[in-house]
């Protein structure tokens, strides 16, 4: 809705902006005038806003298009004639606002001006004039974004779906070309207080980009139901998951283990059957349980009696280590996971398996 803040005698602050933008080309002179009396706004804002059209201008000419847009936006707010909010927008579009500025253009296009004396009224339509011809340029310019859904769903789905960029809400019918000014922009989907997907995407002037969102194949949670946490995302358990590093390094520690001991045993029980036979043939006897042996032969029995409990242990420790490495990967193994299968043989252990 268009307010109009100047009648009458008031005309003369028309007079004073028409000033301001009515050359498409801005030019280094002297500020204009400014208008004594605007019946309609209270004095102390007609003041301030009347120095912000002075300062904006000055500003813009200077090439401070910051500073431009924001004198020019407080002045334009308050006086809303032509004249100013054609500076505005022009302001808009210097730094990249394409999209504020078309709709101040359409602003502009749309103000009433015949209420004006004639006098006043030109400069005015003048301005219009311009703002039209500017804002059909510019709208070419504006980049826009185009939502693509990825995904099987129904229409009740997609209505659930609320698609947000940079945190503004989108109509849904908007989604084929969302209007945006260029730069890095977050486009998200989401179902309530769940989020679906989310991309972030780079708009190019004058160029339309495809947001492709790839939404998880879960239907809506039922009426009254809260949505179930991670809902979206279905668990998975792959065989990394199931093994975890500590239970890996326990089953592959107890196989290694178990292989050491098998190979020391049957190191040593080889040594130990070579001994025995040394000393059958150096005059040995067992007796009571015990080798007797010539005088000669004592070192070499102690010998032998020392390396029966090693060739003992080492069996036993294989035995524990691979039932244990076993039984570990057993449980955690499925069919279609890697398997591994350890062959002890006389002095050797072979470890096979799927990887």
């Amino acid at each position: 809705m268009i307010r109009r803040r100047l009648a009458g005698g008031g005309c003369l602050l028309a007079l004073l902006v028409s000033t301001l933008v009515v050359s498409a080309q801005p030019r280094a002179t002297e500020p204009p005038a400014t208008a004594s009396r605007a019946p309609g706004l209270d004095p102390a804002a007609r003041a301030e806003a009347e120095r912000n059209a002075l300062e904006g201008q000055r500003a813009f000419e200077a090439g401070d298009y910051a500073t431009a847009v924001e004198r020019l936006g407080a002045a334009h707010e308050v006086l809303e004639v032509p004249t100013v909010g054609l500076r505005y927008a022009r302001a808009l579009e210097k730094v990249k606002r394409l999209v504020e500025a078309e709709a101040v253009y359409a602003e502009v296009v749309a103000y009433d001006a015949s209420w004006m004396p004639d006098a006043y009224r030109s400069g005015q339509e003048q301005a219009q004039g311009e703002a039209r011809t500017e804002r059909a340029a510019l709208r070419a310019r504006i980049p826009a974004l185009t939502v693509d859904l990825e995904g099987t769903m129904s229409s009740e789905d997609e209505a659930a779906i609320t698609i947000t960029v940079d945190g503004e809400t989108v109509a849904h019918e908007k989604w084929s070309a969302i209007p945006v000014n260029p730069g890095v922009h977050r486009v998200r989907a989401t179902r309530g207080e769940e989020t679906l997907a989310d991309a972030e995407i780079t708009a190019v002037e004058g160029e339309k980009t495809t947001v492709p969102l790839s939404l998880a194949a879960t239907p809506p949670p039922a009426s009254g139901e809260a949505p179930r946490p991670g809902a979206s995302e279905p668990p998975v358990l792959d065989a990394k998951r199931r093994s975890s590093p500590l239970r890996k390094g326990l089953i592959y520690g107890s196989l290694g283990v178990g292989a050491v001991g098998v190979a020391a045993g049957a190191i040593t029980g080889i040594l130990l059957l070579t001994k025995k036979r040394q000393l059958d043939d150096g005059g040995c006897h067992e007796s009571d349980g015990r080798n007797v042996c010539p005088r000669d032969q004592d070192d070499e029995r102690d010998a032998y009696n020392a390396l029966r409990p090693v060739s003992t242990v080492g069996f036993v420790v294989g035995a524990v280590g691979l039932g244990v490495g076993t039984t570990l990967l057993v449980t955690q193994r499925r069919a279609d996971e890697p398997g591994v299968q350890a062959r002890v043989g006389l002095g050797s252990v072979t470890i096979e398996g799927r990887f």
